[in-house]
């Protein structure tokens, strides 16, 4: 039983660490996005692409 709950504080942290980066990342102007690349054939690639918010729509303040 120790050991579930030592388990579940590390995914707690673990969690709460990508959340913080990921509100960091927003808060600054970029988001994370899924992208499915148009290849031939029935395999769909996707990749993971950082992007940043175009400069006409950034932040005010």
């Amino acid at each position: 039983m120790e050991q579930a709950s030592v388990t579940a504080l590390w995914v707690a942290l673990a969690l709460t660490a990508a959340a913080v980066l990921a509100y960091w990342a927003y808060a600054f102007g970029g988001w994370l996005s899924l992208r499915r690349l148009a290849t031939p054939g029935q395999g769909e690639v996707t990749v993971a692409i950082w992007e940043r918010f175009p400069e006409p729509l950034g932040r005010a303040g």
